[in-house]
């Protein structure tokens, strides 16, 4: 009976310790465009000027699809691909997963990398409006 029970647990951990592993999809909702240092606040357009700047210095293709949205994607090792999609005004920005492959998306979950490189755009795009956050 005990034999019975440690193939099962090794059963389990084999094909089941795989799920569920990966973490929830970063997302970014109405973070906050801050001030200028002399208390102005930024146009839509400097908005759109600087996402655009942080994903490029971030390696994200992005392009504006229409006033106030721009999808970006990124290619990594020609396997890893992810397309999002960044909605801002002058007052905040989103950032919102669309789409991916070879990053083992499924119910929500994500593998680690994709958030890693959500974290980074999102302190780029903070940097070039001009707030210093922590690296990642």
């Amino acid at each position: 009976m005990r034999s019975l029970v440690v193939v099962s647990v090794m059963v389990l951990a084999l094909f089941g310790g795989g799920c569920g592993t990966h973490p929830l999809v970063l997302n970014y909702d109405r973070e906050p465009v801050p001030s200028k240092v002399d208390g102005t606040h930024y146009s839509i357009e400097e908005v759109r000027t600087a996402v655009l700047a942080a994903c490029r210095k971030k390696g994200w293709s992005a392009n504006l699809v229409q006033p106030g949205m721009i999808e970006a994607s990124i290619t990594i090792r020609s396997r890893h691909r992810a397309k999002i999609e960044i909605q801002f005004s002058s007052t905040h920005y989103t950032i919102q997963y669309r789409e991916s492959s070879g990053l083992d998306y499924r119910n929500g979950r994500i593998h680690s990398n994709y958030n890693h490189w959500i974290a980074q755009l999102d302190a780029a795009i903070k940097n070039e409006l001009g707030l210093r956050t922590q690296r990642f």
